[in-house]
């Protein structure tokens, strides 16, 4: 199942928006405030179980929104705007099953397992909650575990979950090809990885690594405990993620993004990120870039992109066109730069030479801007 359009009309701070989507990766970008978080809680929204996480905007008497997905279309009213309103009923409360929610918070913390969990048993109105709440880290440590302690055995272990395992285990090490997953520690259930450092708990990996495996096992879990015998190849859902490049260094947030579609081969993966990074590595066809305009009102982004989209922008040009960002520098260095050019302007000797020594000060050692300012004054002392 993959979702095709949705319009949305007087919900949240949207007044009125238009989306198409392709069947793979959708990149939703745009400055803060825009609604990209309210697109992900709409989707959602058509599979969720008596929780409430889309509202009405406060301007209007009615918000709605049609979701056109590949087995069906959805389309609600959204009256509620207070937060104890009560949610109508979900037409398709059994196909949530094919959409998992990750949110922002993906915090993972030390948790000892005492004994080797099962696997859970789902009704299809904690699927939809799920779809709510977004995807909990609270059962990803006992299904690798569980997974990694029975993948010996002869019977009961398909071939659909060693291959899930496999990717399981891979994805320790999809950031740093030093880090890798060791063993399982017999006495306490933990799962420890080799690293330059030393043996070491996965829970005291860093934050991004964290969110990383946050997701990537919690997607092959959430595979398994909903379709019994179904490999992370053949899943042909929806993954939304929320600021997927939250707590990732830049280099590592393009090899997510690429690893989500690798491993996720089937699937359609809709994220958002304020990441430039993420923007200069994907296809013309992956953005949908948002704005306000000028009452407001969020609205497509009209980007002239080539063929390439943004693989050939730098990071300043994506950050002010794409990100809507006024300037990249700091009020200081534009406030001394202008007052260097105006002084210029005005031939005021000893107002250029003030600005010149702070610019030289402040620009980076290798910059162009520098070289040209030392030409520029070499010129006057001739």
């Amino acid at each position: 199942m993959k979702i095709e359009k949705l319009d949305i009309s007087g919900i949240g701070g949207i007044k009125q928006l238009s989306l198409t989507f392709n069947p793979r990766l959708n990149v939703i970008c745009g400055e803060n405030g825009v609604g990209k978080t309210t697109i992900l809680n709409i989707i959602a929204d058509a599979f969720v179980y008596n929780e409430k996480i889309i509202k009405r905007n406060a301007e209007v008497q009615e918000g709605k929104y049609i979701a056109r997905f590949s087995e069906f279309t959805e389309n609600r009213k959204v009256v509620d705007f207070f937060p104890h309103e009560k949610k109508e009923s979900v037409t398709h409360l059994k196909d949530a099953k094919f959409v998992m929610n990750f949110q922002a918070n993906r915090e993972i913390k030390y948790s000892g397992l005492s004994a080797i969990p099962s696997d859970m048993q789902y009704a299809d109105y904690q699927i939809g909650n799920q779809a709510s709440l977004g995807i909990s880290s609270k059962e990803i440590k006992g299904w690798f575990v569980n997974r990694c302690l029975f993948s010996k055995q002869e019977k009961g272990f398909t071939n659909a979950m060693k291959k899930n395992l496999e990717e399981a285990q891979k994805a320790f090490g999809i950031l740093d090809g030093t880090t890798r997953f060791d063993y399982i520690d017999p006495h306490t259930n933990d799962i420890m990885l080799e690293t330059t450092k030393g043996t070491v708990f996965f829970e005291y990996l860093s934050s991004g690594y964290k969110t990383c495996i946050y997701i990537i096992l919690g997607i092959l879990k959430e595979i398994e405990y909903r379709f019994k015998d179904l490999s992370h190849s053949d899943f042909e859902g929806i993954i939304l993620i929320d600021e997927v490049d939250m707590h990732l260094h830049p280099l590592w947030q393009a090899k997510l993004l690429k690893t989500l579609k690798s491993i996720f081969e089937s699937a359609q993966i809709i994220v958002t990120t304020h990441s430039p990074s993420i923007l200069q590595c994907i296809e013309k066809d992956e953005i949908i870039a948002i704005a306000l305009d000028e009452n407001g009102n969020t609205k497509l982004k009209e980007l002239k992109l080539g063929e390439y989209g943004l693989q050939g922008w730098t990071l300043e040009e994506i950050l002010k066109d794409v990100m809507g960002m006024p300037s990249t520098t700091s009020d200081v260095y534009a406030s001394t730069i202008k007052a260097f050019d105006k002084a210029m302007m005005d031939e005021n000797i000893p107002e250029i030479k003030k600005n010149y020594a702070i610019l030289d000060k402040m620009l980076h050692p290798n910059s162009t801007l520098r070289r040209l300012l030392q030409i520029q004054m070499a010129g006057m002392e001739e």
